[in-house]
């Protein structure tokens, strides 16, 4: 009896001296020094796309618009195939290439490059390897899966090389991203400090939701890595069923505006028999390891270029703390809290959508004034 109950003493110590180190490597900052609350008080644009017949408008406006301007593609980088679409303006202010989040493709982005055409922008929209018509693991398409965060980096700096750039004509290039394409694009600025003018971050996954800890997150994934689960499911996650998945009825919901969410939810319906719907051990690991290494120092040191990040004050998926260590580190960014928004504020409800676009219309230009007034001074 006393052997056991040493040894489960033992055990607990060396779980607590485990965790306390992780802790103390991977830690992260609580203090929100450079945020500002964004104000919803500017709603001017005559373009935007009201929630009341989102629907009727997205297809009768929205889409065909897109439609008449598209290109699609598919690029070839190390072996992988990477889908992607552009939509191309007669004299464009800059280029913008987004960078689509964790189960979503590049179509979901159809209101938002709606926008970025309207205020002047031509953009760019690959699927990120696993997602949309972009290469993935296996057949499963359900199923995210990928070895390490590299694939996701280099493949977007392959393709604003290879596509963006010569369709740019030395304009400036911003990059939007959301969520996984947030902590994506950050991470790929890092590692190619040039290869963007400016960053547009929409609840970046820069620290995953403490529930559980990290630590414990960690230890489960190099568990069930050592036991060839690696292209496992995680705990709570599964195939997209078809009957059962009809519905939208989100647990955890990514936008608080139903109207935009229920329309995604069938639209992507339309587009495959087998939405992309759950994470595989393998990927949480990776997600563990984007999270830590692009809010390192030493990585943040790399950033040279200008940037605009949002947090969203009632988000499921993300933690606070990530954005928080990440915007300390910086001199140029500008950090907004928008209260109450879900974690895709870019899909929000009309009250929070306005203003957001509005302030990164406001961001965006601002660096092609800069840029002009370069031009000029040469």
């Amino acid at each position: 009896m006393k052997k056991n109950v040493l040894g489960i003493i033992l055990l607990l110590v060396v779980f607590l001296t485990t965790m306390f180190i992780y802790n103390a490597i991977y830690s992260y900052d609580s203090a929100p020094l450079k945020m500002k609350e964004l104000s919803l008080a500017d709603s001017s644009g005559t373009y935007f796309i009201p929630e009341h017949n989102y629907a009727k408008a997205m297809d009768s406006v929205v889409i065909p618009f897109l439609d008449s301007c598209k290109v699609s593609g598919v690029l070839t980088n190390n072996g992988r195939s990477i889908a992607y679409d552009y939509y191309l303006l007669k004299n464009p202010k800059a280029s913008v290439v987004v960078s689509h989040g964790y189960t979503e493709r590049k179509e979901k982005y159809k209101e938002l490059v709606y926008y970025f055409l309207k205020m002047g922008y031509q953009v760019f929209v690959p699927d990120h390897y696993g997602h949309g018509k972009s290469s993935r693991f296996n057949t499963d398409s359900s199923l995210v899966y990928v070895d390490n965060y590299n694939i996701f980096t280099n493949d977007l700096y392959h393709f604003v090389q290879k596509v963006v750039r010569p369709q740019s004509k030395g304009g400036k290039l911003i990059l939007y991203a959301h969520s996984m394409g947030g902590g994506i694009a950050a991470r790929a600025v890092q590692q190619h400090p040039q290869m963007v003018d400016a960053l547009i971050l929409n609840a970046p996954l820069m620290k995953m939701l403490n529930l559980p800890p990290d630590f414990i997150k960690d230890g489960l994934c190099r568990i069930m890595l050592l036991a060839g689960k690696g292209a496992g499911y995680t705990i709570g996650y599964r195939a997209y069923d078809w009957e059962k998945d009809s519905v939208y009825n989100p647990h955890a919901p990514a936008t608080y505006c139903r109207a935009r969410g229920e329309y995604w939810h069938y639209k992507v319906r339309e587009l495959c028999s087998q939405p992309s719907n759950g994470a595989s051990w393998r990927l949480v690991s990776v997600f563990l390891k984007l999270s830590h290494d692009v809010v390192a120092p030493e990585n943040v040191a790399n950033i040279r270029i200008p940037i605009l990040l949002f947090q969203a004050g009632n988000d499921n998926y993300v933690a606070p703390e990530g954005h928080y260590e990440f915007a300390n580190q910086l001199q140029d960014i500008d950090f907004y809290h928008v209260s109450n928004a879900g974690h895709e504020i870019y899909f929000e409800s009309d009250k929070y959508l306005r203003a957001y676009y509005n302030k990164i219309k406001s961001f965006a230009d601002k660096i092609v004034i800069g840029q002009q007034k370069k031009e000029q001074t040469n």
